[in-house]
């Protein structure tokens, strides 16, 4: 489950990494236990309680939950993950792509991550400003104007961490297959030319 990294030190793969975030986001009462927030204590106890793990140091799941970007005392639990075989199940070959990163570029094969986020409200920030007068401060207030909204596909290649992004005239099949065409046909996606 752990291996030694260039350091010496423990490491854990990224699937244990990723059960420990969604731990991390869960209602500590919403899974038995009589605590309001998690502690990087409290998630290394309830880890190795639930067989995620034999044992953690509470240090290094902080390490984990910063490279997560991940604050539990912070955290607004609008929903709860679940830590299920279903989960593993599906999250075991993406994270192997993820981990492998490097094996697989020097085979010539790329990992790209593809999603499209329909919907995307397109907003211009306006600033207004009250001048100084007498007794008062300047002031300055900012306002929105909405020019609709967009649906947006992006790429990104996980080797060297390049983006490419489309704007699509409607979340369709019709519309999102010239892109993948484009992405497929360029090459670029196996690391031939570069996306600016």
């Amino acid at each position: 489950m752990t291996r030694l990294g260039a350091d010496g030190r423990e490491t854990f793969p990224p699937l244990v990494r990723v059960q420990i975030e969604q731990l991390a986001c869960c209602d500590p009462a919403g899974i038995g236990l009589s605590i309001t927030h998690w502690s990087t204590r409290s998630l290394a106890q309830s880890a190795a309680a639930r067989k995620i793990v034999p044992k953690i140091a509470h240090s290094t799941v902080s390490l984990i939950l910063k490279s997560a970007d991940l604050q539990p005392h912070r955290y607004r639990y609008w929903k709860t993950p679940r830590l299920d075989a279903h989960f593993v199940q599906r999250a075991v070959p993406i994270l192997w792509c993820y981990e492998h990163v490097d094996h697989l570029e020097a085979r010539g094969e790329w990992v790209v991550c593809f999603d499209e986020k329909p919907n995307v409200q397109a907003l211009e920030r306006r600033v207004a400003k009250q001048s100084m007068r007498a007794g008062r401060i300047e002031r300055q207030e900012f306002g929105y104007i909405r020019h609709g909204t967009v649906n947006f596909a992006t790429a990104f290649r996980v080797n060297d961490g390049q983006m490419r992004g489309w704007c699509l005239d409607k979340n369709d099949s019709e519309h999102l297959c010239p892109v993948l065409e484009e992405l497929w046909l360029s090459g670029i996606w196996r690391g031939k030319g570069r996306w600016i």
